[in-house]
């Protein structure tokens, strides 16, 4: 998680999961376990402003880092197809942008997030 603003510009994400995932190369650690999924770096204001619909089924956090790496693969093989500008932006999109873009519904309607926040909370 990151509190500091410039964490969210496009395509620092993936440059984290790109030396993260050389380090685990460097590590040999790809064995030891079942799998390693890649990085995912979160602005905390969208943490807590989400922290209710983070526990529900289909918008859980497990869901959304799941969807993001969706997400990056299919921007990834579109940028390979077409060379299209819109589509090498999706390429570089932050987690709250791919996950808002998708569950955008969710998101403004909501009830009960003080109620539910706490719940999470404890």
């Amino acid at each position: 998680m990151y509190s500091d603003y410039f964490f969210s510009m496009p395509g620092i994400n993936n440059y984290l999961q790109l030396e993260f995932e050389k380090r685990v190369k460097a590590a040999n650690l790809e064995g030891k376990f079942k799998s390693i999924k890649p990085l995912v770096f979160i602005n905390i204001r969208f943490y807590i402003n989400h922290i209710d619909l983070l526990g529900q089924k289909g918008t859980g956090l497990i869901n959304l880092f799941e969807l993001l790496y969706k997400e990056q693969l299919r921007a990834m093989k579109k940028v390979k197809c077409t060379d299209a500008i819109p589509a090498f932006f999706d390429c570089y999109k932050t987690f709250e942008n791919s996950v808002f873009g998708i569950h955008q519904n969710e998101m403004y309607k909501r009830e009960g997030y003080i109620k539910k926040s706490l719940r999470h909370l404890n």
